[in-house]
């Protein structure tokens, strides 16, 4: 791992996993903040940041008491309900305000840092705009009285701007990073960079995601939780046959595959529509406004976990949503492309997920497996075991330092 960052980072450090020689010419993930719609979408938190400004100035005027953690958003609310909140911040926008009030935590908004952010000019070489520094140097004034050197950030990434903006923000102030894996890496992968690669701690599902992390970041301290991430057994299924065709941010990074996976999942969706099926179609967090226009007949966009109990079959490519699947015991199908390896999904002790390329393959499969719905052993209601999962991390981050973690 890397030694603390200069203060400031240089841009290059905050925007490095954002740039095109990580992720190819034709990742829109090249300048994800850069891009039109990611400005505009920042443009919705102006006033709410102009609401803030008052609460950040007086964040900033008042020394606050320490604090041993500092969350980002709501992706780890698993491991944050382990911790207490006087000890607890809460970074976020305004949508966050009501998690920290219920949790007794301290709130801090960032929605002014994710603006400038959005809409700073940088190089790959330069310093930040003043705008980005001010930013960041007003939040590392309000950390600084309540983040002492012995504190944890835990985020579910530290890819994008926002979060390495804030991990050099806490870094600086001699605190340490952890990283909760918020879904299943590939080892097909070619980025020199994951989630997790800069950060001091990741928390992942198992033995295979934390070998991909260690090869971008050999440094960091694995732990390895597979019962916080595990999906509740569903409390009803169907009786029949449903199909559920999953949906990819491959938009984000691979613009050509992206319509490529969905020509099949169409061509899919009509071969199950003529042999009677019941499919739909539910795409990707990031594409749910998208997925209006791609042509599918049905869309599903209800609560994920919530799809295990309307559907008893899943057809995806790499999504975790798959891995998931089989855990709860519906047939996981894992749709494969001639023209790009396909990655493995099974995770460690997992169950075989059958592969299919063609509509015809898929029904020959379906025809042998009928609506079996085999349970796996997970517990009906896993909240205990995710609770204990959530307290050895916060217990194992109490035992650390980020000096005892870095060589």
């Amino acid at each position: 791992m890397t030694p603390p960052h200069a203060w400031p980072p240089f841009n290059r450090e905050i925007y490095s996993y954002s740039m095109p020689e990580n992720l190819g010419p034709d990742s829109a993930w090249s300048l994800p903040f850069f891009r039109r719609k990611n400005r505009w979408r920042a443009l919705l938190l102006v006033v709410p940041a102009l609401i803030e400004i008052p609460y950040l100035l007086f964040l900033t005027l008042t020394r606050g008491a320490p604090r041993r953690f500092a969350f980002v958003n709501k992706i780890a609310i698993g491991v944050l309900d382990a911790t207490r909140g006087s000890e607890t911040i809460v970074l976020g926008s305004v949508s966050e305000l009501p998690l920290a009030l219920r949790k007794g935590a301290l709130w801090v908004p960032v929605s002014a840092l994710y603006i400038v952010l959005a809409w700073s000019r940088w190089t790959t070489e330069g310093g930040l705009p003043i705008q980005t520094r001010l930013a960041m140097k007003v939040l590392h004034r309000i950390l600084a009285s309540r983040l002492p050197g012995n504190s944890w950030l835990v985020m579910h990434s530290d890819a994008l701007p926002l979060a390495r903006a804030l991990a050099a923000i806490v870094r600086d102030l001699g605190s340490g990073t952890c990283c909760v894996q918020h879904g299943i890496f590939h080892e097909s992968y070619r980025l020199p960079e994951v989630d997790g690669s800069l950060c001091d701690v990741n928390v992942v599902r198992s033995k295979v995601d934390a070998r991909i992390i260690r090869r971008a970041n050999p440094v960091s301290t694995m732990l390895i939780e597979p019962s916080l991430f595990r999906p509740p057994r569903p409390r009803s299924v169907p009786t029949q046959l449903r199909v559920s065709l999953i949906g990819e941010a491959w938009h984000t990074c691979d613009k050509a595959f992206d319509k490529l996976h969905r020509r099949k999942l169409r061509d899919l969706e009509a071969a199950l529509i003529d042999s009677n099926i019941a499919v739909s179609f539910r795409p990707h967090p990031s594409e749910r406004y998208r997925a209006l226009f791609y042509g599918f007949r049905h869309l599903d966009f209800g609560q994920k976990y919530r799809a295990f109990e309307r559907f008893n079959v899943f057809v995806g490519y790499a999504s975790t949503l798959l891995n998931e699947a089989a855990a709860v015991g519906h047939l996981a199908i894992q749709l494969i492309h001639a023209e790009h390896t396909t990655p493995t999904i099974i995770r460690d002790g997992g169950p075989e997920i059958p592969r299919v390329q063609t509509p015809d393959q898929l029904l020959a499969l379906l025809s042998q497996a009928g609506h079996r719905h085999r349970h796996a052993d997970a517990p009906l209601n896993i909240e205990g075991e995710r609770a204990r999962a959530a307290a050895r991390v916060i217990a194992t981050l109490r035992s650390f330092t980020r000096a005892s973690v870095i060589p």
